[in-house]
């Protein structure tokens, strides 16, 4: 896996071999986001469902979709609907994140299809990735526009077959905005990860027998690193099926890229945030393919 640090300061655009890409300036129809996703990890399991394109890696400016929103989509957006299963992009509210980042999607595009609202699941804590096909209902309403495909995965939780059956519980739609809900467990975990790295979190829990909500958690107490590895990569492959599923049916250009990466052990580290700026979280995924 790649750990090596890379320079702590990020670009107000994306980098792609070297040269900046304002991916607004772009000619795509559909920019598919990938919440999370990593480029080593989409570079291995791409081509299992993804037969045409150009694949190369990107460096992103942001470590966090707050982040990433703020730099990349700071202004108005008068000719882009966005479909968001992240709560971060929506129509009804402005939200502030733990960093101090706020954003209301409604002031920043034409349209906000709001599918983390009408097409949350409670048990899983999120939107399966099938639930972008609502694309097929508007397109044509909104023809003359580009469109924005926000999928929450490969991003926790893990709703694949092997791992689901970790999830405790989630988030619901009415936690979303409620910060301070989780903060002090928040804090005190990332204390102990910030002296001892993750794995020893997982081992004082399980020593005192500190019971966990969190999925993630879960797994790295019975699985440890490797478990969450296999965890994030099931959830990669369930959303490149999806998008798979879904490209036949779209006719223009395709980017499919990320916000941010994701750390899955390095450094003792797991998720993302504003954190050091290594590989692991950075470097994410370009694709581009005609449809």
């Amino acid at each position: 896996m790649m750990d090596k640090m890379i320079n702590n300061e990020s670009d107000d655009n994306y980098i792609v071999e070297g040269n900046k890409i304002d991916i607004l300036k772009e000619d795509w129809k559909y920019l598919i986001i990938l919440d999370a996703c990593r480029y080593d990890y989409f570079e291995k399991n791409y081509k299992k469902y993804l037969n045409n394109g150009k694949l190369r890696m990107a460096i992103s400016p942001a470590t966090t979709t707050m982040q990433w929103l703020n730099i990349i989509f700071s202004g108005y957006n008068d000719n882009i609907v966005y479909l968001s299963t992240n709560p971060y992009i929506n129509s009804k509210l402005e939200l502030k994140d733990k960093d101090g980042f706020k954003y209301y999607g409604k002031k920043h595009f034409f349209k906000v299809i709001d599918l983390w609202d009408t097409q949350w699941d409670n048990k899983l804590g999120t939107v399966k990735p099938e639930a972008m096909n609502h694309i097929l209902n508007i397109e044509k309403k909104y023809s003359n526009k580009r469109f924005i495909l926000h999928y929450m995965q490969p991003h926790e939780p893990y709703i694949g077959e092997n791992y689901k059956k970790y999830i405790r519980k989630q988030y619901t739609k009415d936690d979303i905005g409620n910060e301070k809900k989780y903060s002090l467990k928040r804090k005190i975990g990332n204390l102990i990860i910030k002296f001892f790295g993750i794995q020893v979190e997982w081992k004082i829990r399980k020593f005192l027998k500190i019971q966990t909500f969190g999925q993630p958690n879960i797994i790295g107490m019975h699985e440890g690193v490797r478990g969450l590895r296999k965890a994030y990569e099931e959830n990669l492959n369930l959303v490149l099926k999806a998008v798979s599923d879904l490209l036949p049916k779209l006719k223009g250009k395709v980017i499919i890229t990320a916000d941010h990466g994701e750390y899955l052990g390095e450094n003792g580290l797991f998720g993302h945030g504003i954190m050091k700026r290594r590989p692991c979280i950075t470097n994410v995924p370009y694709f581009e393919i005609s449809v």
